[in-house]
């Protein structure tokens, strides 16, 4: 939230801290028009789902609560980057990618996940693609991110540096959303 702040303009951006899907369609309600969406919180990875205060809510749950206009989501849940819970999130409706982490991932590191990748898309103009190279590059070793679309896992390491995203070329005119789950 802090670092949002500084980074793009107090209107382009809500925070909002829901612990289950109804609270999450009621924000929605009022602003469903978010571009990027970040999820902090807990992944089970041996079923694949968010772990919400009343149980668990399957990648189908969450995206259901979300319009279908596809947006990028930024998972800083632990294992939510494994095939269970990826693969089944950026094939949904309203998914355009998945950012995720493929293991456990310390808070602190979370944080520096979040600022380096929003970094690398509004002030670099990195591709979605280049941006997760570049903070898979400038994380501790342990830790790796997966980029996910339309139900496959890309592999962003291999990819040529793409132009300015039309994002930066907007004044970053993006509505990213924080959600802590």
């Amino acid at each position: 939230d802090h670092y949002f702040r500084l980074l793009l303009k107090p209107d382009s951006f809500r925070t909002w801290w829901v612990r289950t899907l109804p609270e999450l369609k009621a924000y929605l309600d009022q602003d469903p028009t978010p571009t990027h969406v970040i999820f902090v919180g807990h992944c089970d990875k041996s079923i694949g789902q968010m772990r919400l205060a009343t149980g668990y809510g399957s990648p189908n749950e969450l995206l259901g609560a979300f319009a279908p206009a596809p947006k990028v989501f930024l998972s800083l849940a632990c294992s939510s980057g494994q095939a269970n819970f990826g693969r089944a999130f950026s094939s949904g409706v309203g998914c355009g990618s998945l950012v995720a982490p493929f293991q456990a991932i310390h808070g602190a590191v979370a944080v520096e996940v979040g600022v380096l990748m929003f970094n690398n898309l509004f002030l670099r103009g990195d591709s979605l693609r280049d941006a997760v190279r570049h903070v898979n590059g400038s994380l501790p070793s342990k830790v790796h991110l997966r980029l996910w679309k339309d139900g496959g896992f890309e592999t962003p390491g291999s990819l040529a540096v793409a132009p300015t995203s039309e994002l930066s070329n907007q004044g970053l005119s993006v509505r990213p959303s924080l959600w802590g789950l």
